[in-house]
């Protein structure tokens, strides 16, 4: 049997649409929500509702995205550092990047603390993505390059260890995982699910002719 994305891609065009289309209604609300959708973690996850459908995403990823596309096109269009010698702009970057740190280390009670650390880190980035373009300095683009890469590694690193052992914590404590069944990560199981069904019943409904692309495929190997 053709794997899914093999024989997707497979199918003819209209069908590829179809199922693309499918795959955006079903799976994409809560692609992005990086959290389980229940009461324990509603602060971590932004709702919004376009058109009929609601989208779920990880608020600390929206903020963080936000603020690098905004600090990234502002840079761009008005280029505000443009007086500023390299190192004075790799300071900058350190600088405005480096408080997002604290989140890692440290519990907040309040929400909004968090979302000024992660605005802070996606401003930090977008100028630096920024002066990697502007800045014919190849002393600077080697120096922000390195700590966009160090920064990158080392914030994983740390919030794998700090961050998410917090969420699981939450999880364990958690009455309804004595089921067995977190019912946080319900819809999207349900979704991909529903997907895979539908799926699964046109590939049964067209079995010969997915046999005749099987053996097509066996040939060109």
């Amino acid at each position: 049997m053709l794997s899914q994305n093999r024989f997707i891609k497979s199918l003819p065009l209209k069908k590829r649409i179809f199922f693309f289309k499918r795959y955006l209604e079903l799976i994409l609300p809560t692609h992005f929500a990086h959290h389980p959708l229940c009461d324990n973690f509603k602060q971590e996850i932004l709702s919004l509702k376009i058109l009929t459908k609601n989208f779920y995403i990880c608020r600390g990823c929206f903020w963080v995205f936000l603020s690098m596309i905004l600090s990234f096109s502002v840079l761009i269009i008005m280029n505000p550092f443009r007086n500023q010698t390299a190192i004075e702009k790799f300071i900058i970057v350190i600088l405005v990047s480096s408080p997002t740190w604290i989140g890692v280390l440290f519990s907040f009670k309040y929400r909004i603390w968090k979302d000024l650390l992660r605005i802070s880190l996606g401003t930090g980035f977008g100028i630096a993505l920024g002066e990697l373009i502007l800045t014919p300095n190849f002393f600077l683009k080697i120096l922000i390059a390195g700590f966009i890469f160090v920064f990158i590694w080392t914030f994983s690193y740390f919030r794998k260890r700090f961050s998410r052992g917090k969420s699981q914590i939450i999880c364990l404590d958690c009455e309804k995982m004595n089921t067995g069944i977190c019912e946080g990560f319900k819809q999207q199981i349900d979704a991909q699910r529903q997907y895979s069904q539908e799926l699964s019943n046109y590939i049964q409904e067209n079995s010969s002719w997915v046999d005749i692309k099987q053996k097509l495929s066996r040939k060109r190997y």
